[in-house]
């Protein structure tokens, strides 16, 4: 079973998109008349960032959350993602306070949106990747459909 999340979080991504565009045009464009060699620089830097960004964005709707017969895979898109055996969680909060999501150990799937769904574990997680500090003990994220997805949820670690 899946859950989309793309319809929440990727327009104001998409903003982001158009406004790193505008930068690199203008910005780029009037740092090339001072500095033409650095801005080549900064400008194949900021076009590689850019691609880079329309690429995850594009991702969110290709790689939903999924709900598997022993797991949960909690995405967004190809910038994080983090499979959660069922029997690992403890509870689902709808409506999450902003509290609640900017607790240490909370991995906040919805980037830039505020979270409407919060999973709770029974035990701490390894966050995996080469940031990683703290380990995971809730995930937020912006779901398209958040009642769905937490009756669904609640009736399979019921």
């Amino acid at each position: 079973m899946t859950f989309a999340y793309h319809r929440a979080i990727a327009p104001m991504m998409w903003a982001i998109f158009a406004l790193s565009v505008a930068e690199v045009a203008v910005v780029h464009l009037m740092l090339g008349f001072w500095f033409p060699r650095a801005a080549l620089v900064l400008t194949a830097m900021s076009l590689v960032f850019v691609a880079w960004l329309g690429w995850a964005i594009a991702s969110f709707k290709r790689l939903p959350v999924v709900l598997g017969k022993q797991a949960l895979t909690m995405r967004a898109g190809r910038i994080k993602s983090l499979e959660i055996p069922l029997a690992s969680i403890e509870d689902i909060i709808a409506e999450p306070s902003s509290q609640q999501i900017n607790a240490a150990g909370v991995l906040d799937l919805a980037i830039i949106a505020h979270a409407n769904v919060l999973v709770t574990l029974k035990m701490p997680m390894p966050r995996g990747g080469f940031f990683a500090r703290r380990p995971v003990v809730a995930i937020a994220h912006r779901l398209d459909d958040p009642a769905a997805f937490i009756a669904v949820i609640r009736s399979q670690i019921a």
